[in-house]
């Protein structure tokens, strides 16, 4: 005989609810986790499993997942299992990530996880580098040295050019705690024009006035 109130129950109609692992950012809220700058892009990423069928995990389709966020009308985006956004404001942000499971008797499990990042505001940009007009003559190798003009950078980007109207070429980036105002580039015999810019993250100063070998 047919027992209908066991047939009904919730646990033969209803799937269990998803499986969401995060993978980015790693840490779930109320972890630290790193500072990014406020415009950089974030990559969002997680692991939906769906743990129906006798047990045996399967990846959970991506039309059941749900982000929401710190944007216009709450959705970062919707129905993927990743995504990239440069457009999170500066400061402690919040993001949602919702896996839906579909029963029987349109019954739907649910499982939430929460993610928080910190944005900083974007850095002011550093003030300009002046390269100093007494590079060493000579034909290899050229010291190229230059004046710090700034207090807020975090590296020198130094490029040279061959001739006038040739492309400028990026030669090394050097950290500014190394205090580094010099550089010894080997570019081999021949003219050269060289130029030096403080960066702050994503921001740069102007490129300084160039000088020769």
């Amino acid at each position: 005989m047919l027992d209908l109130g066991a047939a009904l129950a919730p646990s033969n109609f209803d799937d269990p609810a998803p499986v969401l692992d995060i993978l980015d950012p790693a840490l779930d809220a109320g972890q630290s986790y790193e500072t990014r700058i406020a415009g950089q892009p974030v990559l969002f990423r997680v692991l939906a499993t769906d743990r129906q069928s006798g047990g045996v995990a399967a990846p959970l389709p991506e039309s059941d997942l749900y982000w929401r966020g710190p944007l216009t009308g709450g959705y970062l985006a919707q129905h993927t299992a990743q995504f990239t956004t440069s457009t999170l404001p500066p400061g402690t942000q919040t993001v949602y990530v919702q896996g839906l499971e579909y029963g029987g008797l349109g019954r739907v499990s649910t499982a939430t996880r929460v993610m928080r990042i910190v944005l900083a505001p974007v850095p002011a940009a550093p003030g300009n580098p002046s390269v100093a007009p007494s590079t060493v003559q000579g034909s290899t190798p050229i010291q190229v040295s230059w004046s710090d003009n700034s207090t807020n950078e975090t590296s020198f980007e130094v490029q040279r050019q061959r001739r006038v109207g040739a492309a400028w070429t990026s030669t090394v980036a050097l950290p500014a705690p190394m205090n580094a105002t010099s550089i010894v580039d080997t570019p081999g015999s021949g003219t050269y024009r060289y130029r030096v810019r403080a960066r702050n993250g994503p921001q740069g100063s102007s490129w300084s006035a160039w000088s020769a070998n």
